[in-house]
């Protein structure tokens, strides 16, 4: 994971809701709304936390062994597969346990220091919030390329039908003791051949 990954527009998003909320929140509201806008982040947090974690989970469970083996192949390998979920994460429960001081601090803190603590823990919610559109987006990818590599596979398989029956044929027209000729197989589909009626079987 690098920091680079951050870079996102979902990310930018989420910096920019979080300061001007608490920006606004600073001029127009006072320490107790703020405390209150900041307990309304724990449950959507959480919930979202929990629904994560237990995508990350299916995600694992229903991995094949060959699109396990094709991540592998591949420069970035199964981490990069897997490491948008644990940004996820992290930005989840850094927001929960931020979320957390600061409701139980705010009191005894400065103005200053309470006002920028909220800044902070606003912008990690609405990041990891919009995060999650990040993440979709990474798996709709790679099902889109797990369904790409399907096709090429079924394809190759029925190519290697297709060249198992015609070597086969080849291999009955050459060793069969009858001398009758065979008329040339006629392609239903990729793996499948027909003979005309009048033909004869090895």
């Amino acid at each position: 994971m690098r920091l680079s990954d951050l870079a996102t527009t979902e990310v930018g998003a989420g910096v920019l809701i979080g300061v001007g909320l608490a920006v606004a929140l600073d001029n127009v509201a006072t320490q107790s709304a703020r405390v209150a806008v900041a307990g309304d982040y724990l449950p959507i947090a959480g919930a979202l936390l929990g629904i994560v974690f237990a995508g990350f989970a299916l995600v694992i469970a229903l991995m094949s062994d060959d699109y396990i083996r094709w991540l592998e192949d591949t420069d970035s390998g199964v981490t990069a597969f897997l490491s948008p979920f644990m940004v996820s994460v992290r930005f989840l429960v850094a927001t929960l346990i931020g979320t957390v001081v600061y409701r139980a601090t705010a009191v005894q803190l400065p103005r200053t220091a309470e006002m920028w603590f909220f800044g902070i823990v606003s912008v990690l919610f609405f990041t990891a919030t919009l995060d999650i559109v990040a993440l979709a987006r990474s798996v709709m990818f790679h099902g889109v390329a797990r369904a790409r590599g399907l096709s090429i596979r079924d394809l190759q398989k029925a190519r290697d039908r297709d060249r198992q029956a015609r070597l086969a044929i080849s291999d009955c027209r050459a060793h069969s003791p009858l001398s009758t000729s065979y008329d040339q197989a006629t392609t239903v589909r990729p793996g499948v051949f027909i003979r005309l009626a009048d033909e004869s079987t090895c």
